[in-house]
């Protein structure tokens, strides 16, 4: 594939997909979602 410029474009968005805890009965809703260690 060849090399190609994205002209007059100052910025890109990027979606991603997160997790829903509201689907998960008696999940905690205030949970972030970024990765947290699971170890003490």
């Amino acid at each position: 594939m060849a090399p190609f410029a994205l002209i007059g474009v100052d910025y890109a968005g990027i979606k991603t997909p997160q997790f829903q805890f509201t689907h998960l009965h008696g999940a905690d809703p205030f949970l972030d979602i970024e990765m947290a260690s699971t170890e003490p």
